[in-house]
């Protein structure tokens, strides 16, 4: 007589219920649930619902290769760790539709003065591609870039409008050279420099028309060929929007001259005596006006009430 087991056959990882799998994915690390999405196409749609632990992205390329690092809150311990993958890990971690990245930040060093290195070019292209086969826009509130336009024009693309809040553009160098660089209509006119609410330009070697920083809440800018129109234009503008906060111009002191922008933006002393340092706009001096400060080469509009 044969005899007959009454025991049921054990399931294979990916046949087990949602429920069961996500307290196995619980207690990996983000390298095994990376590795675990490798096995099949079912296990890489559980491990991709999941809201990533990831938050922070950095990648670095040039000449000494491409270096991926990013930050992963560990609930257990309650602060980051850093990990550093390759970047066909970063890719992947990507697909994840559920990402949302606090910051990200891109970044490339050549060696040579003019031109694009092979190095550079090969590695950019290899992370333009990663970005173009994606299916879904990214959610990341901070981008930072220092990289070839092509690169960041790749990424910013990709970028969700409303939730990329905030851009840090530094300069785009080759070698000890740095390109000097105008912001093309293309980023200007797209929704996601419409949508922006923070911007940082960090390099004179970039320049953008004054009139695409009207809808910003709060600016830093180098604009070493500003004009007086174009500080006329900034303070009316600040004074009118019901959502700007701060702006910052560094311009050209050799150019405008402190008491010509004085007398012709219209600025008055402050009427507090613990704010003397600060000007008011002429046309308004209530507690809800603009306070403007000015020092050499530099001028700040600020709304101090404007939560």
């Amino acid at each position: 007589m044969v005899p007959v087991s009454l025991r049921s056959p054990i399931p294979k990882l990916g046949e087990l219920p949602i429920i069961f799998l996500e307290k196995v994915l619980d207690r990996l690390d983000l390298i095994s649930q990376l590795n675990l999405r490798k096995v099949s196409h079912d296990l890489r749609k559980v491990v991709d619902s999941r809201k990533s632990p990831i938050e922070k992205i950095w990648i670095k390329y040039g000449s000494s290769g491409i270096s991926v690092k990013l930050d992963v809150w560990d609930k257990k311990e309650h602060r980051y760790r850093r990990h550093r993958m390759t970047l066909e890990s970063f890719i992947s971690i990507l697909q994840n539709r559920k990402l949302y990245l606090q910051e990200f930040s891109i970044e490339t060093w050549c060696d040579v003065d003019l031109g694009i290195c092979e190095d550079c070019s090969s590695q950019g292209k290899q992370i333009r591609d990663g970005f173009n086969s994606l299916r879904h826009n990214l959610q990341v509130k901070r981008f930072r870039s220092e990289c070839h336009e092509i690169d960041m024009m790749t990424i910013l693309k990709k970028l969700q409008p409303g939730s990329f809040k905030e851009w840090e553009l530094g300069c785009m160098w080759h070698g000890f050279v740095p390109l000097h660089w105008r912001i093309p209509e293309e980023i200007t006119s797209s929704n996601q420099w419409k949508r922006l609410k923070r911007f940082y330009l960090d390099e004179s070697t970039v320049s953008v028309p004054i009139e695409h920083l009207f809808h910003l809440d709060w600016f830093h800018v180098e604009l070493p060929l500003a004009s007086m129109d174009d500080l006329m234009k900034l303070r009316d503008n600040s004074h009118n929007s019901a959502s700007f906060k701060e702006g910052w111009v560094e311009f050209c002191g050799t150019t405008l001259k402190e008491q010509a922008i004085k007398e012709r933006l219209n600025l008055v002393p402050n009427p507090d005596p613990e704010k003397q340092e600060l000007l008011f706009h002429g046309i308004d001096t209530s507690e809800e006006g603009l306070d403007i400060e000015l020092w050499s080469g530099n001028i700040f509009f600020y709304k101090p009430y404007n939560p």
